[in-house]
């Protein structure tokens, strides 16, 4: 079994349409806390993120309307540490030039090939390709694009499935993700497995049009909605538990054969169950424990790639085993989060609002004590009060000076408040430091 300082690369396996949680955390943010984790535990391998999931997840998408997420997702890209997989190189593109055209490319070819995804098809329409043609510029300069590895002649999907569904101790039924699915469920998708043919007639008497001939996910997923699996099953469907085990069996698969680890949020996927027959020492886990609901507070300026750069070559360069100590851990995972709120909270001068500038001349000549003015109202606050211009400190008082005190610190104070006159980055980078550092750790703990 493969532990968290694993040197394989990470691969985004929940953005998945059909896995990605109701309420994700915005998946820039995901981006850079998997460059950094990867940088920081991975030995500097690649975070790769699927085509299909670009392509198909409509809150992807959605989020990739907007020009400066766009933007930023560029930005990344320019480090290298992420890679997006194209199907293999022998695959049929017909007239385009993946290395050119990427994301046009897979796009045409699946809809050329009818190529159903789970148990629909997606036609190909105007908006899909001026999306893929803003996508390939971007693949194309920043060298983003990676092909995964040939498909096996195998059906290893339908031969790890039979192993999970033919072992004899069924206690993997009672997990949360697979709790829908019955004894009678498993002996009826076991048979499917061995005897495909029989759910292709299935599928054909109830006026289906199967999705292949063969036990892969996309048939079984079209069996799967029958109506006798929708039925409830403590707190989820049959329908839904089975869908999930044919998720993550999928997902083991196609991290086995690219050599890589995965990563879960949210309640569908889950760790393969472990069957007494397997002869394998090392079955592949999802090696990022989900976001057990945290909010992800990670800055993200139009400039997110060249900050992750810098923070990445401050890494230290001593590699990671599995003998490498807790605390050694959770050291380099400080350094990485202290370094990223420094590059990503820079000190900047502050800008006082006109408001302020305004209020500041009309009182000037009455207040005497400016510095002391300024003194008290960082005293009410209780946040440091940074000033751009030049104060001049009077021991005089007078009765200009209390009525000024009186009149111009609770305005000025309420601006502070409201942050259009203060400025207090070191404040902002301990915050960002912690609440990343949280995170990662988070993470860590939960890795196999």
């Amino acid at each position: 079994m493969e532990n968290w300082a694993s040197g394989k690369p990470m691969m985004i396996t929940h953005w998945d349409p059909d896995l990605y949680p109701s309420k994700p955390a915005p998946g820039i943010q995901e981006l850079v806390l998997y460059g950094l984790l990867s940088g920081a535990l991975r030995r500097n391998s690649p975070v790769l993120l699927k085509e299909v999931d670009l392509l198909l997840n409509p809150q992807i998408r959605m989020a990739f309307k907007d020009d400066g997420v766009l933007g930023q997702f560029d930005s990344l890209l320019s480090t290298q540490r992420f890679k997006v997989l194209l199907p293999p190189r022998n695959t049929d593109f017909g007239d385009f030039d993946p290395s050119v055209q990427p994301m046009t490319a897979v796009a045409h070819e699946r809809d050329r090939k009818k190529r159903p995804y789970k148990t629909t098809f997606r036609r190909l329409s105007s908006a899909d390709k001026a999306y893929c043609a803003r996508l390939d510029k971007i693949l194309v300069s920043a060298n983003a694009i990676e092909f995964r590895k040939e498909f096996p002649a195998e059906n290893n999907f339908a031969r790890r499935l039979t192993s999970i569904l033919s072992s004899p101790k069924r206690s993997w039924l009672r997990r949360p993700p697979f709790s829908g699915i019955t004894p009678q469920m498993a002996e009826t998708f076991l048979s499917w497995c061995w005897n495909p043919s029989r759910a292709v007639e299935r599928l054909q008497s109830e006026g289906v049009e199967p999705h292949g001939r063969e036990a892969y996910r996309s048939l079984l997923y079209q069996v799967a909605d029958f109506e006798e699996y929708k039925a409830k099953h403590g707190s989820r469907t049959g329908s839904r538990a089975l869908k999930n085990l044919l998720q993550s069996v999928y997902a083991y698969c196609e991290l086995d054969r690219e050599e890589a680890s995965g990563t879960y949020m949210g309640s569908r996927i889950a760790e393969l169950p472990l069957v007494e027959d397997s002869q394998e020492e090392d079955i592949p886990l999802f090696n990022a424990p989900p976001f057990l609901d945290r909010v992800l507070e990670i800055p993200v300026a139009s400039n997110i790639g060249d900050i992750l750069g810098r923070v990445l070559e401050e890494i230290p360069p001593e590699p990671l085993d599995g003998s490498t100590s807790l605390k050694l851990v959770e050291n380099r995972c400080a350094h990485v989060a202290d370094a990223f709120a420094r590059y990503s909270v820079a000190r900047k001068p502050v800008k006082w609002s006109p408001e302020v500038q305004h209020r500041w001349k009309a009182y000037r000549h009455r207040v005497q004590v400016g510095a002391l003015v300024l003194s008290a109202a960082s005293h009410l606050t209780g946040l440091q009060f940074i000033s751009s211009f030049e104060l001049r400190e009077i021991a005089e008082w007078s009765p200009d000076a209390l009525h000024a005190l009186t009149y111009c610190a609770p305005p000025l104070v309420n601006l502070i408040r409201g942050g259009k006159a203060y400025d207090d980055r070191d404040t902002e980078r301990a915050r960002v430091a912690r609440s990343l550092l949280e995170t990662m750790e988070s993470r860590i703990s939960h890795i196999a």
